[in-house]
């Protein structure tokens, strides 16, 4: 059972990303209301964040990915559907470079396309931009 978890009027949402490449740059999917996102999803009760990285990305890439650094937590608050959500992202990063072809729901963006992407949630850009070693907390909320 995913961790998306009702309380009251707030939906909790426990999530992983993966920050991916290819020779041509990051990897995201394509949502259908046209935005992109980071590979990833829900992390499942009684599952680590790393073991849902790994089953996430094996699910959506097809591949086993073993390394790889927890980069940032992020806290993201917004409106989805007249709810209120409280999101709590994992995002990992790895050095590994995609080499699968991608099925059609993928696309590869540059370094340098992404500052004009329509990334969800927008401070993943400030995640990609990032070069320090500490990990970054980042807390976003929709006004």
């Amino acid at each position: 059972m995913d961790l998306t978890i009702p309380i009251g009027n707030v939906v909790l949402n426990i999530r992983v990303a993966l920050l991916i490449k290819n020779n041509k740059g990051f990897i995201f999917e394509k949502h259908k209301d046209d935005y992109y996102f980071a590979v990833g999803g829900r992390i499942k009760a009684g599952e680590s964040s790393e073991q849902a990285l790994k089953r996430e990305v094996f699910e959506e890439l097809g591949i086993e990915i073993n390394n790889f650094i927890l980069k940032s937590v992020i806290e993201n608050f917004f409106v989805f559907d007249t709810k209120t959500v409280h999101e709590i992202c994992f995002v990992y990063q790895t050095d590994e470079t995609l080499e699968n072809v991608l099925s059609p729901e993928f696309y590869t963006f540059d370094k340098s396309e992404i500052s004009n992407l329509n990334l969800k949630p927008e401070i993943m850009k400030k995640v990609i931009a990032y070069d320090g070693k500490e990990i970054l907390h980042l807390i976003t909320k929709d006004n």
